[in-house]
């Protein structure tokens, strides 16, 4: 596995346009709906990050593949909330504890807006 990971970041150190792929990939899923509870995506993104390096071109690059894949993942988890809402309560992994629905729109009716930005920068809750 060590021989692997090491192979493959130094892949991805020798193209920047794989390493952009990636950066793009990660955040896309860290950002995505239930698949960023399952994606170490902090620790990815970091490493990723390391690999660019110093270059500040490439610093700007990756800045923006992050938040076009953050961007996307959040979008596409917006768009399958709003056109399944009402089957939501149904599906793994809320129909197993069917709190955290409820317990999430107490929280958006308490707080509004706010509770979306709160959201974003609670980890955990992100991807829910």
């Amino acid at each position: 596995m060590r021989d692997a990971l090491q192979a493959l970041t130094e892949q991805l150190a020798a193209s920047p346009g794989l390493l952009l792929t990636a950066g793009f990939l990660v955040a896309f899923l860290e950002a995505a709906a239930i698949v960023g509870l399952l994606v170490p995506g902090i620790f990815l993104l970091f490493l990723i990050a390391a690999l660019v390096g110093w270059d500040p071109s490439m610093m700007v690059a990756m800045s923006a593949a992050f938040a076009l894949g953050a961007m996307a993942g959040d979008g596409l988890s917006f768009a399958l909330g709003r056109r399944y809402r009402a089957r939501l309560a149904a599906l793994p992994p809320t129909s197993r504890s069917g709190r955290w629905l409820d317990t999430g729109r107490a929280f958006f009716r308490r707080h509004g807006g706010r509770s979306v930005f709160i959201a974003r920068f609670v980890g955990p809750v992100r991807p829910i």
